[in-house]
């Protein structure tokens, strides 16, 4: 599974309403299964890391010639780990795996701000909010509905 992020997922058409909170779930769990893919990814990657770094580590204590070591302490056996091209590969590794994670989240973190969306605009249409304006219907007599007419007195 590849982290394919489609904008087109993160944008309201208010004159498809019904489509939209229909494709919505879907959309959710597209993004958590890539959350959750990235998320394993990442961690098998630091795994592998912690692995490389341990043999080599073992090694350099075992052999301290073969890196052009005369003696072994802590600073030494790090500064070998760290300059080693597989350890520096493995970081940029485990920074891009990392960077994917956190896209996948952005875009989950995106689908609960369209969800959020997509209820206001249901609230707003339940209130009428989009209703066109209508004109009153004509009436000579523009007292309060529920009201009687005044009677007049005679003028005798």
């Amino acid at each position: 599974m590849t982290l394919r992020i489609d904008s087109e997922h993160f944008t309201v058409d208010e004159h498809r309403l019904t489509e939209e909170w229909v494709e919505h779930p879907s959309r959710v769990l597209y993004y958590a299964q890539l959350t959750a893919y990235a998320q394993k990814k990442l961690d098998k990657a630091r795994r592998h890391d912690e692995v490389l770094r341990a043999n080599l580590s073992l090694a350099v204590r075992r052999n301290p010639e073969q890196f052009g070591l005369q003696k072994t302490t802590e600073g030494l056996i790090e500064a070998v780990i760290e300059s080693d091209d597989e350890v520096q590969e493995s970081a940029r590794t485990i920074i891009s795996l990392k960077n994917e994670l956190d896209l996948a989240k952005a875009a989950i973190s995106a689908l609960e701000s369209k969800k959020k969306a997509l209820e206001c605009i249901v609230q707003l249409h339940a209130t009428s909010y989009f209703a066109t304006p209508r004109s009153p219907k004509p009436s000579s007599d523009y007292r309060a509905a529920g009201t009687k007419p005044k009677k007049r007195e005679s003028e005798d």
